[in-house]
């Protein structure tokens, strides 16, 4: 593995981590609910609320802005009134701002669909439908808030509590969280502007460590968990120190929900339907072209493809160490200030495929970079999932690289970074730093 290649580094100091080293979370009591199934886990979600003091109501939950929408949920910023309840220190340094995952009523799902138009003979099927998805958001909405009552890392978004509010005459349930006032590392990452990238490479490396840390917690708990949806979306910028923290556990449970398990398996059977004539192209050395499979729909499991691994893209048994490989492209995008693949005109479906064949397509790596760091992109991204690192290791090895304790190397280690990475006119000129 890793260890020998790199020296060792304390992370205790390293941005806002300090993680690696921390044990992480015993989550033996939540195995029956899984086991047992969704129920289970609803029934002792509901006498957790009935007894316990994290739980807030809506006159205690002030909209701000909408920060977020997807087909079950919407996601608020809302200022919280809580008098006489001790809250945590990031909650009271934003000024009381909290980030508010609502789930939407069964009644707003099935409004949304009928104003597509649906012909009336589809209603009575419809109905059920969105019967069946709504109950099935609503235990995945279960299992994630008791996976993140238990996880309390520096570099874990941090659980608040739930709310509950009155939609419709009916109780909805929603999930308070730390309020991420950067956005996430997708929007650093994808920043549109040709002056000046959004953030240096010391920074987008200060990240990746931030990243392996929290996952290293993650994956230590007892059974570990598996991310399984690692993207920059899904990585969140808090505090005032920009620290990174691993957030939404949607699909981090030990049973992935049906509604998303067979929306994703759609998703890559079509993708794998539709994408060898890419093949052919980028086996040529091409690559144009837009690509990729029609009318795949917009599902979370199509956004993940560009950072699945490809055993999990090719249905097989898979492990733990699909997130090493997910983090590996999120690594690359952080040093390189861009999106992976960016310019081969590649859709996501193709860069999966690609990625899962015997090309084993992964991202362009500059000759310019430090070979510390080559090496532990390979290793992550490797092939075989027995030969990625375990997220201690990966933290560690970018703790060496920011540790400061021999400041001539940590700047010709990120000159070296910041030479092969995309850089902005001002940058070019001189104006602003890349490192």
């Amino acid at each position: 593995m890793l260890s020998g290649m790199f020296k060792k580094a304390s992370l205790g100091a390293v941005g806002g981590s300090g993680g690696s080293r921390s044990r992480g979370a015993d989550l033996r009591d939540l195995v029956p609910n899984f086991v047992q199934g969704s129920d289970q886990s609803f029934r002792k979600l509901r006498a957790n609320i009935e007894k316990e003091d994290d739980v807030f109501y809506a006159e205690q939950l002030t909209r701000v802005a909408k920060l977020g929408e997807g087909g079950f949920g919407v996601v608020y910023k809302c200022k919280l009134e809580a008098k006489g309840r001790v809250l945590e220190d990031y909650v009271v340094a934003s000024g009381n701002m909290v980030a508010v995952k609502q789930l939407k009523s069964r009644a707003q799902i099935l409004q949304e669909h009928l104003s597509q138009g649906l012909p009336p003979s589809d209603a009575p099927s419809l109905h059920e439908r969105v019967a069946a998805q709504h109950t099935d958001a609503m235990h995945e909405f279960a299992h994630e808030v008791l996976m993140l009552k238990k996880l309390k890392h520096p570099n874990v978004i941090g659980y608040i509590g739930c709310a509950v509010f009155t939609v419709g005459g009916s109780e909805e349930l929603a999930l308070v969280l730390e309020f991420s006032e950067h956005g996430s590392l997708k929007e650093m990452i994808t920043a549109p502007s040709k002056m000046a990238r959004a953030f240096t490479v010391s920074e987008g490396l200060r990240w990746a460590c931030d990243i392996a840390s929290g996952m290293a917690f993650l994956h230590r708990c007892i059974p570990p968990i598996i991310h399984r949806d690692l993207k920059p979306a899904n990585i969140m910028l808090c505090g005032p120190s920009r620290i990174a923290k691993v957030a939404d556990f949607g699909l981090a449970s030990l049973e992935i929900s049906k509604l998303k398990d067979e929306a994703r398996s759609l998703s890559i059977k079509a993708a794998r339907s539709a994408s060898s004539t890419n093949l052919e192209a980028m086996a040529g050395g091409g690559g144009g072209g837009s690509g990729g499979a029609k009318g795949v729909p917009p599902t979370g499991g199509v956004g993940s493809l560009r950072y699945m691994a490809p055993e999990n893209f090719r249905g097989e048994a898979y492990t733990h160490t699909v997130d090493q490989y997910s983090f590996a492209v999120i690594m690359y995008e952080l040093l390189m200030r861009e999106r992976a693949y960016e310019g081969m005109f590649l859709s996501a479906e193709s860069i999966a495929e690609g990625a899962a064949s015997a090309r084993a397509l992964r991202p362009p790596v500059p000759a310019a970079w430090p070979e510390e760091v080559t090496r532990l992109l390979a290793a992550c991204w490797h092939a075989d999932p027995g030969r990625r690192p375990p997220f201690k290791e990966v933290a560690t090895a970018i703790g060496a690289m920011l540790d400061g304790s021999d400041e001539a190397a940590r700047q010709k280690l990120l000159k070296k970074l910041a030479a092969g990475s995309k850089r902005g006119i001002l940058e070019k000129m001189g104006i602003t730093k890349s490192v």
